[in-house]
């Protein structure tokens, strides 16, 4: 039996997501559906939308709006004054310059990206709940200084503008600030690669199955004409959240090859659609991703109580029909952060205090080496952290990273803060035994030094020789693989 509800089967209960994708129009059965039920999230993404109806400001539950991909070249005004929405989404669309007022004040998640903007608001420091701001791919060549004033951010994205020297300094003053990256700019270029390195003509290399994938890259099996298996890592050739994809290849290649990284053992060259690639070390089956991307759930899950019921009252009906097959379903699990710049974890997940020792150490070691090679990480994350199960770990993903450059000592703190912020995950996370271990308070007290205070955090090589000495020496650590 089908319900008798206009859009049911666009919506999903369980997130509270209405899905419009295509949209050329919001219709107002629409508005009047997602204000009935509760909507949360409302994604009209890839449509051909210029504007949304003023009756959109009726939406009192709706918390995070994507409007991605349409021909969109101002916000909206009509969501100024909404209050609790938390997330705008408006990847790839037209939008050349904000007005001052026109982003509402409680957002705490902002994505431009690919638009060609010149200027932000220069009111943009009335945002002070901002903590994810991505601006890859426009036409910007400097920040507003009230920008400093959102003293909140922890996620800045700037790959791939027009700026011709840094950022002010500033920027590294903002003391939530973790995951960074500005590669692609004209005072961030990444030095000639090796001209050492194999190259390997696509059509000598035998492609296996898919391994896996992300924004930027797909990862395939492969045989290299010596016959060795390697992964091999082929590039979208598009713009995505964390800069462009050359930049992604130039910081694997400048990054060199560490026991904590994922090597790179040659590049590609003559894909038949002149993708770039590189063949990568292939990583033990046994190991896993640690974490999870941050998920919608903490800025979605602010609705009120009517929402909440109207939201149950629909999941209850959608369970007598059957999964809908049209909506994309986002994980609601319990994230005691609430905040949107942290890893989500699949629920139940414990961690014994060797993993997280192994892993810490890991992570740390292969930070260490890359900034000792003038490379900025941007991203570090569980979502971009393999371990086995003893925690020994391979740090990847290299699309956020940047250049050092001039300010080698304050890029490491920001990272020192991503790092911090992934060991303070893993330990929330830690099972009973660990909690009641000794050294379990060593790792806790690592973790604040490494969120705390920019200038006293703690630099890689300095926690890496602390793991290595006071940590480990009480842990019972499995041989290295290496």
């Amino acid at each position: 039996m089908k319900p008798d509800f206009p859009f049911f089967h666009a919506y999903d209960p369980e997130s509270g997501r209405l899905s419009l994708r295509g949209a050329d129009s919001i219709p107002d059965a629409a508005i009047d559906f997602a204000r009935e039920f509760g909507v949360r999230i409302f994604d009209a993404s890839d449509g051909d939308l210029t504007d949304l109806p003023p009756a959109f400001a009726t939406l009192e539950s709706v918390s995070v709006v994507f409007l991605s991909g349409n021909p969109i070249t101002r916000v909206p005004p009509v969501l100024a004054d909404m209050a609790r929405i938390r997330m705008l989404a408006f990847k790839g669309c037209a939008i050349r310059h904000i007005d001052p007022g026109a982003l509402p004040a409680g957002l705490c998640w902002l994505v431009l990206t690919g638009n060609g903007l010149a200027a932000l608001p220069g009111d943009i420091g009335r945002l002070g709940e901002l903590e994810k701001l991505a601006l890859a791919g426009n036409a910007l060549n400097a920040l507003p200084e009230s920008l400093q004033d959102c003293r909140k951010l922890g996620l800045i994205r700037l790959s791939a503008n027009a700026f011709e020297t840094a950022p002010p300094a500033w920027i590294y003053d903002l003391p939530m600030l973790g995951w960074y990256g500005d590669a692609g700019n004209a005072f961030a270029r990444f030095p000639a690669p090796d001209s050492t390195l194999p190259v390997y003509a696509w059509g000598d290399i035998s492609l296996g199955e898919k391994l896996g994938e992300s924004p930027s890259s797909e990862v395939f099996r492969a045989a290299l004409p010596d016959g060795d298996v390697v992964a091999l890592k082929l590039f979208r050739g598009f713009l995505t959240s964390d800069g462009r994809p050359e930049d992604d290849r130039a910081a694997c290649l400048q990054a060199g090859n560490h026991p904590q990284l994922m090597c790179v053992r040659g590049a590609l060259t003559g894909h038949p659609d002149g993708r770039a690639g590189l063949a990568l070390g292939l990583v033990p089956a046994d190991f896993r991703t640690i974490g999870l991307p941050p998920s919608l759930y903490s800025v979605s899950s602010s609705c009120d109580d009517e929402s909440v019921q109207a939201s149950r009252r629909l999941r209850a009906i959608g369970r007598g029909c059957g999964r809908n097959p049209h909506t994309d379903s986002y994980s609601m699990n319990e994230n005691p952060y609430r905040s949107c710049t942290r890893d989500d974890f699949t629920p139940g997940t414990t961690f014994t205090l060797p993993f997280i020792a192994n892993a810490a150490l890991d992570v740390a070691q292969a930070a260490a080496h890359l900034h000792a090679r003038g490379l900025m990480h941007g991203d570090i994350y569980a979502h971009n952290i393999m371990a086995d199960s003893s925690g020994r770990a391979l740090l990847g993903d290299f699309g956020a990273a940047s250049p050092c450059g001039d300010h080698a000592a304050a890029r490491q703190a920001i990272d020192v803060r991503g790092y911090g912020c992934f060991l303070d995950d893993l330990l929330a996370r830690a099972d009973e035994a660990a909690r009641e271990a000794g050294e379990y308070a060593t790792l806790r007290a690592l973790a604040d030094s490494c969120m705390g205070e920019i200038r006293a955090r703690p630099d890689f090589a300095a926690i890496s020789a602390l793991l290595s000495s006071s940590t480990r020496r009480a842990l019972p650590m499995p041989p290295s693989r290496r």
